[in-house]
């Protein structure tokens, strides 16, 4: 059997007042951590009509884990209702 490749990226996202990219497609994603690393809650959700009303909040200090369980391949948005936030990203993906 052939050896899979594996990969795993770490990044910062800020989260604006306006629908920001956090994570794009990824059709061979395994495993997401998303964590709120700043001192606003931050609302996210699958598309750019993402508000802070419609999103789903993502409280200071907390993560939001996707892996098998709960997998979603998609692209995710965040925003803020004011100012910026600051996310820390890790996906990890197989080929």
């Amino acid at each position: 059997m052939a050896q899979r490749e594996k990969e795993t990226k770490y990044f910062a996202v800020t989260a604006l007042t306006t629908a920001t990219g956090v994570v794009d497609e990824n059709p061979i994603r395994k495993f997401l951590i998303i964590t709120n690393n700043s001192a606003k809650t931050v609302y996210f959700g699958t598309d750019k009509r993402v508000t802070v009303s419609s999103g789903m909040p993502l409280y200071t200090n907390t993560s939001y884990i996707i892996r098998a369980t709960n997998m979603y391949k998609g692209p995710i948005f965040a925003i803020t209702e004011a100012g910026t936030a600051n996310l820390r990203v890790m996906e990890f993906s197989i080929y």
